[in-house]
């Protein structure tokens, strides 16, 4: 949960975030616009089986390619991280899988569908038929065939029954090293 940086705003966002490990190094990884503008940020997890929400420091982002990078405590950082796959080599028709706490709900909600193209302009993002419901933004777009994640979810079109858009994790993982080099 993020709370807003307006303090006569007492609204919460949720999204979903979760543990990558790039060169051996867990990172936890989320959409931008899931905890921009926040004051506190705070993470539960349904591994750790106690609901209490701990907190979270934000280390760097990128709103163009809308990410954020995150660590929080060990147990956190502990956690079973996924591990990134090459997304410039993805095809239309591939198999992918969105995981994430649709409607910011505690339980993980899976949804697959296909890769249906590049989308480079105004914003460099791979388009997919799979469902994205509010709440999934920041999680993991998952290759079925590798379970390796190649992109994070960043947006859907409501008034476009699917047509869905993540950030591809080759242009991810650039500025990710970016941040966590500094």
């Amino acid at each position: 949960a993020a709370t807003p940086y307006d303090g006569r705003c007492d609204k919460s966002k949720r999204g979903t975030a979760f543990l990558l490990q790039l060169n051996k190094v867990p990172v936890i990884v989320t959409a931008h616009h899931v905890v921009s503008n926040a004051v506190s940020i705070t993470v539960t997890s349904p591994t750790l089986g106690d609901g209490e929400a701990r907190p979270l420091r934000l280390i760097g982002f990128n709103p163009h390619l809308d990410i954020a990078i995150l660590i929080g405590p060990d147990n956190i950082m502990k956690l079973t991280p996924f591990l990134p796959q090459e997304s410039s080599t993805l095809q239309p028709r591939q198999r992918v899988i969105c995981v994430g706490f649709a409607a910011g709900t505690l339980r993980t909600h899976t949804t697959s569908g296909t890769v249906s193209g590049r989308n480079d302009f105004p914003h460099n993002r791979i388009q997919t038929d799979t469902a994205v419901n509010p709440g999934n933004s920041g999680g993991p777009m998952i290759d079925a065939e590798t379970r390796r994640v190649v992109g994070i979810v960043t947006s859907g079109m409501n008034n476009m029954q699917t047509t869905n858009f993540f950030t591809p994790m080759d242009e991810a993982w650039q500025s990710i090293r970016r941040i966590i080099t500094r």
